[in-house]
């Protein structure tokens, strides 16, 4: 196939990014979309109204004009389940037919419930023999059926679906160096996914049910002002502290923001710390931000304070070349395309 679309659906839009060339060099940006969803068609990353979503998706690909109908889905809700495993030393095809044997005990659902992938990163000698060690990762059938029949019933062929973690790692890799351990934080809406790799390899994954929508919801609750307006204080006032001079309301919204912001950047110092300490890990450490969240001010100056690492705003649009079909990509969509984009350069062709 000469090129493939990579789905991202989050809490309040759908994404969409055709990729081709995914495989050479330098891929290109064929075509990238976004369009708006109802707010109860998807609730914690899961899709809750399947037609809804598939009638978006009808209108994503009338707004986005793609050649493609050949899709790679993303998945990233916190019922997913990724963690370090060690198996022993088997082969792919060995481990094809038995992997719900061995992981069975370690899964928080039935395996009969689950959709199962492997990553080996590593391979050894252990008390037991030789092993492979790498990242497991389990989510529930139920959910992952749903999204895919959402996607046939628009009429798209599903050719894979992935993490988004892995997606957004592929996108960092192709966009700058990741040399050395790298925390790359994707902060959405609903959900801040946090994949930590090590020279570009991802190595421990975290999906955190808190993202930039929470820091509107903490603001509106306080000043009772409507989602817009608390969105629009958000942006204006950023993750700082409060001159003398404002307003009683203005300092009402800074105290939400900085509540929940504080509570995020603390879940993601400790994520950090802690992958750091069960992988006894040394030297530095860096962040990588992306995702609409991101872009609240002050943020990146916060993290580096609080967690005395070097931290960046990730450059999705130094990852794939853009063709002329693509258009105009407007600053405020390149911070949300980096898990559609990894979507579309994982796809197996």
């Amino acid at each position: 196939m000469s090129s493939i679309v990579g789905i991202d659906i989050g809490a309040r839009s759908i994404r969409a990014a055709e990729v081709a060339g995914a495989t050479g060099t330098r891929p290109s940006l064929v075509r990238f979309a976004e369009i708006a969803i109802a707010s109860s068609a998807v609730r914690s990353g899961e899709i809750h109204d399947a037609a809804a979503v598939t009638e978006a998706l009808r209108q994503l690909w009338r707004v986005g004009k793609f050649a493609s109908k050949q899709v790679v889905l993303g998945i990233g809700h916190q019922r997913v389940f990724a963690r370090e495993f060690e198996l022993p030393r088997i082969t792919p095809q060995q481990m094809k037919q038995s992997l719900q044997f061995y992981v069975q005990d370690a899964l928080p659902m039935p395996v009969t419930d689950a959709v199962l992938d492997y990553v080996p990163l590593n391979e050894g000698i252990g008390d037991n023999g030789p092993f492979i060690s790498g990242l497991l990762v389990a989510a529930p059938k139920a959910g992952v059926l749903t999204l895919v029949e959402a996607a046939r019933a628009a009429k798209l062929t599903p050719v894979g679906v992935d993490l988004n973690a892995f997606a957004l790692a592929r996108t960092a890799a192709r966009a700058t160096d990741l040399n050395g351990t790298v925390a790359i934080v994707d902060i959405g809406e609903a959900t801040t996914s946090i994949v930590i790799t090590h020279d570009g390899t991802p190595q421990f994954v975290r999906l955190v049910p808190m993202g930039g929508g929470d820091i509107t919801s903490a603001i509106d609750a306080r000043l009772e002002v409507g989602e817009k307006a608390a969105e629009a204080a958000k942006r204006a006032i950023g993750y700082t502290s409060m001159p003398a001079s404002a307003s009683a309301e203005q300092i009402a919204a800074s105290e939400s923001l900085n509540r929940v912001a504080g509570e995020l950047a603390t879940t993601i110092r400790n994520t950090v710390q802690f992958y750091l300490s069960s992988q006894d890990a040394g030297g530095a450490v860096s962040l990588l931000l992306s995702g609409g969240g991101s872009r609240l001010g002050g943020l990146e100056r916060s993290l580096h304070e609080y967690m005395r690492v070097d931290v960046a705003t990730l450059d999705v649009a130094a990852s794939v070349a853009v063709a002329k079909t693509a258009g105009t990509i407007e600053a405020t969509q390149w911070d949300s395309a980096a898990v559609a984009i990894g979507l579309a350069l994982g796809a197996k062709r």
